[in-house]
């Protein structure tokens, strides 16, 4: 059996009171591109920071204040794209 290794690169701390995201994203959701918005904190838009970002356990609503986490960023480790790769 095969592991997914994901390097967390950085987490969206909510600076705002209005946090929201564009749609209801599942953890582990893959957005390819690079750029792509995912949310606002107030006015500040949130978007993705390279391509194939996974979005590691999105905040539910009860969990979107100021101060707290709102996502984390990650990407596949390179071992596991090179795999991924291969099985295509």
């Amino acid at each position: 059996m095969s592991q997914t290794i994901v390097e967390v690169t950085e987490a969206v701390t909510i600076r705002h009171d209005k946090f929201t995201f564009e749609r209801d994203f599942e953890s582990m959701a893959l957005i390819p591109d690079e750029g792509t918005l995912i949310g606002r904190d107030g006015d500040v838009p949130i978007v993705t920071p390279y391509p194939n970002s996974l979005l590691v356990m999105p905040a539910p609503r009860r969990y979107r204040q100021r101060g707290m986490t709102a996502v984390r960023f990650g990407r596949l480790s390179d071992d596991t794209a090179s795999n991924l790769r291969n099985l295509s």
